[in-house]
């Protein structure tokens, strides 16, 4: 999903990276968000280390593009 949204979308690289991110990554927030407390604690850690990348990897990719600039 985080290809094809980078790919599907007009506009500066940047920018296409950071919405592919996203993209790729919001619905497993969004399933998290509606199974609540009711799952199995390893599969919360799944969910979480899954979110992890949207938070840290726009601002990786923002110093990687500086150095590539």
């Amino acid at each position: 999903m985080q290809g094809l949204t980078l790919l599907a979308l007009p506009g500066p690289q940047p920018l296409r990276l950071a919405l592919g991110l996203c993209g790729g990554n919001r619905n497993i927030g969004l399933v998290w968000a509606g199974l609540g407390l009711g799952i199995h604690p390893v599969i919360a850690l799944y969910f979480a280390c899954s979110q992890l990348p949207i938070y840290t990897l726009p601002r990786l990719l923002q110093a990687w593009l500086r150095r590539q600039a």
